[in-house]
């Protein structure tokens, strides 16, 4: 076991305690595992610590970080021989939530310190690819809108101010056609189509930034899940988030267009651009008005404790 550990120093003004990091060394060496620290305070910091993964053969890449750190580090060395490991540092961290990690960083070191490699799925879009999910419409919007200066001072403050902004511009948001290819349908239903503002393509559980989407609990173990809004039903759905988390109010959840498991790739087409973003950070491909997302199976792996494991794989890639 050969670690680099790179923690985003560059989220907030101070980036992490020193006193954390001291406990991160602690931690490593009492285990004694071959490993190093660095920090990265910008994209260009964080490219050289990652060629240093390339170069000197570190087999497991532990990301102290953000969403958006650890689909960063996805992005830069993807086709490599190498496990992730996450260590919530972020915002939201819906990688860490979704997958049951321990979201205080010293325990989710104690945590990959006991685990294992585990294949997983990731999907890719503009080529770029992505770990949790992809939203094209409402919800990539509320991502395209949001403050950076009150996101880097209050946190998910920021998203909830973002998404009461975009509510009350959504006659701006365009319909789009959806197209999906799902993998457990019957003969000759494998294609469907749907009309929609807003989607969600989630792996692992279907996270939309304020909560779970789905009833279930986890929502998608192990594979993408597609879920659709039509322009009606986007103001129910947030109602609904805020008197659950704001509130505790246990409320029916409201009607979604469609919700389709097992998807191996989605089309989008509009007549206008669309807002995009994957786990958790917006992008603007050349095109964004005719969109391809690709769930691509097995395709990385991931630091897991067997529990854990178990359940991302699912039932029906159980071997």
């Amino acid at each position: 076991m050969k670690i680099l550990f790179i923690i985003n120093k560059g989220r907030r003004d101070q980036g992490p305690d020193e006193a954390l990091i001291d406990q991160f060394h602690t931690l490593l060496k009492e285990a004694g595992v071959d490993y190093e620290i660095s920090h990265s305070s910008s994209i260009e910091e964080s490219e050289a610590c990652l060629v240093t993964a390339r170069k000197n053969g570190y087999d497991q890449l532990w990301i102290g970080g953000g969403d958006g750190t650890i689909n960063h580090a996805l992005n830069c060395t993807f086709g490599q021989d190498i496990a992730y490991g996450i260590v919530p540092m972020g915002t939201v961290n819906a990688l860490a939530q979704a997958l049951r990690m321990p979201l205080d960083p010293l325990d989710a070191v104690r945590y990959l310190l006991k685990s294992e490699p585990v294949p997983m799925d990731i999907g890719l879009v503009a080529g770029r690819y992505f770990f949790t999910y992809a939203t094209v419409g409402m919800h990539a919007a509320v991502f395209h809108n949001i403050n950076k200066s009150l996101k880097k001072r209050w946190g998910k403050l920021a998203f909830w101010d973002s998404a009461f902004r975009t509510i009350w511009k959504k006659s701006t948001l365009p319909r789009f056609i959806l197209q999906a290819e799902l993998d457990d349908a019957p003969p000759g239903e494998h294609i469907v189509k749907d009309y929609a503002y807003s989607f969600t393509l989630s792996n692992v559980a279907n996270y939309a930034g304020f909560g779970t989407i789905t009833a279930e609990d986890p929502a998608s173990p192990g594979y993408f899940e597609l879920t659709s809004f039509r322009r009606n039903q986007l103001m129910p759905m947030v109602v609904w988030f805020t008197l659950l988390r704001i509130l505790g109010l246990e409320k029916s959840r409201p009607e979604s267009g469609h919700i389709f498991r097992t998807v191996r790739w989605v089309k989008v087409r509009s007549n206008r651009k669309l807002s995009v973003q994957i786990d958790g950070e917006p992008i603007k491909p050349e095109d964004r008005k005719n969109l391809e997302f690709q769930c691509l199976n097995d395709s990385v792996k991931i630091l897991l404790r067997s529990t854990q494991a178990g359940q991302l794989r699912g039932p029906e890639k159980e071997s």
